[in-house]
């Protein structure tokens, strides 16, 4: 994946490849010297323009007689950190190496056939939303959901109360319109994650639907295809833009065409959490604010293979140790609360975020 905009402050050029990021003080683009964080900081490049991972790096030297010479920035390793913008990871530097980062991102967004919008259109064709899937329980439709990269689906925390929490009863249907497709393509649900400050499920007589947003990992990766296509993520700082805007049900997307990229693509900017009616005049749909949950999004990912090992722990014995659950509580390392069913299915994963997570469209 390539991206180069000129109107987003991280870039990675579609000619060579090289991460550049602008300089505001200076109002220029510098390249990122090579480093030991090149690895992390590949990684948090792409993920900061939404386009979750990197495929590969590498690095690449820069002639002296390029025209770039003192188009640097070399990168503070203690710094840099997912959940954080580049930038404040950065300072201007000569480069003595001159070798800098290229990168490729996975690509995302996109899809082989056109749409019309649902509502006051027509039906959707096969392959014209190929980020959207169904969330089954017991074969049962529950939610919609939207893929995010080989390995993640995105949905809403209120899809999984607790009746509905044991992981092995749930899959996704894929690269299908129907509910019941005679060929169907269906993944199989690793590990749950949702946001622990959901508060509806501290105690049910909350009405308060902030933080409503879950990610679920899959047992296998995806093979990718015209029908099967992640979703961007929306860019750190991205703001909603009207039109261009499509609509679910609960857990599944709300989506917008990126009108800044050269490239057209589709970003994940909202969740569908609750509204009156569908499309009703002058009635909201509420939506979880994807943007706010970049950070938490990154860390439920980068820690799944832990949540998995704690979740699973006990499989053997058919039911959960309440002794291990009892001892572990919080752990905050991971900034996670579990929460402890007979089979020890799914982990909460907490956010200290202030901000307002929620967004309306009517």
């Amino acid at each position: 994946m390539e991206e180069d905009t000129g109107l987003y402050d991280v870039q990675v050029n579609s000619a060579d490849q090289r991460l550049r990021v602008f300089d505001s003080a200076q109002r220029r683009w510098r390249q990122v010297c090579s480093s030991p964080a090149n690895e992390l900081l590949a990684s948090i490049s792409c993920e900061e323009v939404g386009f979750v991972s990197v495929v590969n790096y590498s690095i690449t030297s820069v002639p002296e007689a390029s025209g770039d010479g003192g188009e640097f920035f070399c990168v503070r390793q203690e710094e840099l950190s997912h959940g954080k913008k580049i930038k404040d990871s950065l300072f201007p530097c000569d480069c003595e190496s001159r070798e800098v980062l290229t990168l490729l991102c996975q690509d995302c967004g996109r899809r082989s056939f056109a749409a019309d919008r649902i509502v006051g259109g027509v039906d959707a064709r096969q392959g014209s939303w190929p980020w959207q899937v169904s969330l089954e329980y017991d074969g049962v439709h529950q939610c919609g959901g939207s893929i995010i990269s080989n390995r993640w689906i995105v949905s809403a925390a209120h899809c999984f109360p607790e009746r509905h929490r044991f992981v092995n009863r749930w899959r996704v249907l894929l690269g299908s319109i129907f509910n019941k497709p005679v060929n169907a393509n269906v993944a199989e649900v690793k590990t749950i994650v949702y946001h622990s400050s959901y508060l509806p499920f501290v105690d049910a007589n909350i009405d308060d639907n902030s933080r409503d947003i879950a990610v679920l990992a899959l047992t296998q990766p995806l093979t990718f295809n015209e029908y099967i296509q992640p979703i961007c993520l929306p860019a750190y700082g991205q703001r909603l833009i009207d039109g261009q805007i499509g609509t679910g049900d609960s857990g599944g997307p709300f989506v917008a065409e990126d009108c800044l990229s050269k490239t057209s693509r589709h970003r994940l900017l909202g969740v569908v959490s609750w509204g009156t009616g569908c499309a009703m005049a002058k009635k909201p749909g509420v939506y979880t604010r994807v943007s706010r949950f970049l950070p938490w999004i990154s860390t439920a990912m980068r820690h799944s293979e832990c949540f998995y090992r704690v979740q699973h722990a006990d499989a053997g014995s058919g039911g959960c140790d309440t002794s291990m659950l009892k001892d572990r509580g919080t752990n905050r390392a991971f900034n996670t609360v579990e929460i402890s069913f007979c089979n020890c299915v799914m982990i909460a994963m907490r956010s200290y975020m202030q901000q307002p997570d929620l967004m309306a469209h009517q």
